[in-house]
């Protein structure tokens, strides 16, 4: 009897951490969204302390590193965030997003690459790859990405997108 309550005890413990936990990470994407992306950190440090197998909170807190210009601690997140779910799309897109902003358009290229490769129908990998690919100076690579890109941005309704991409392949057309 006595082993059956502290079994029940511990489950009960780790149900109220993870609770806790998701508490951590809503407040975290509060402050995100409102631009506070110091306290959205605190919060997202805690969610971690908490559940530190939580791949979604390491992809959030690098997304507020990087909202504050922290490439290099982003990509640490998006890295923690592979490890713990290899297959996260978004973990490869927005490392590869932080990798560009560092200048690293290479490594920016082969995340993209795994984007795509797991979510062949993302217009925003294709764009932002096309877009590396014009800094490295493969215009055709870019060209072919950013007309795929307009391709399934138009097929989706994403109109905005697909402005963008439009401005995008005529300046690499016509430079």
């Amino acid at each position: 009897m006595q082993r059956f309550l502290i079994t029940i005890t511990l489950l009960a413990l780790l149900a109220l951490s993870a609770c806790r936990a998701a508490s951590y990470f809503s407040q975290g994407i509060e402050h995100h969204e409102l631009g506070q992306y110091e306290e959205a950190i605190a919060d997202y440090n805690e969610a971690i302390r908490l559940r530190p197998d939580d791949a979604d909170a390491y992809l959030y807190r690098g997304r507020a590193h990087n909202g504050l210009g922290e490439y290099e601690e982003a990509i640490a997140d998006y890295d923690e965030a592979i490890q713990l779910q290899p297959d996260f799309v978004e973990a490869y897109f927005n490392r590869g997003f932080a990798y560009a902003d560092l200048g690293r358009y290479e490594e920016a290229t082969a995340d993209y690459d795994e984007a795509i490769q797991l979510q062949p129908d993302l217009a925003d990998a294709y764009y932002k790859r096309g877009v590396a690919h014009t800094h490295l100076g493969r215009y055709e690579e870019s060209i072919t990405d950013l007309e795929t890109a307009l391709e399934l941005a138009q097929t989706t309704g994403n109109d905005d997108l697909a402005a963008k991409i439009g401005k995008a392949l005529k300046a690499v057309r016509n430079p």
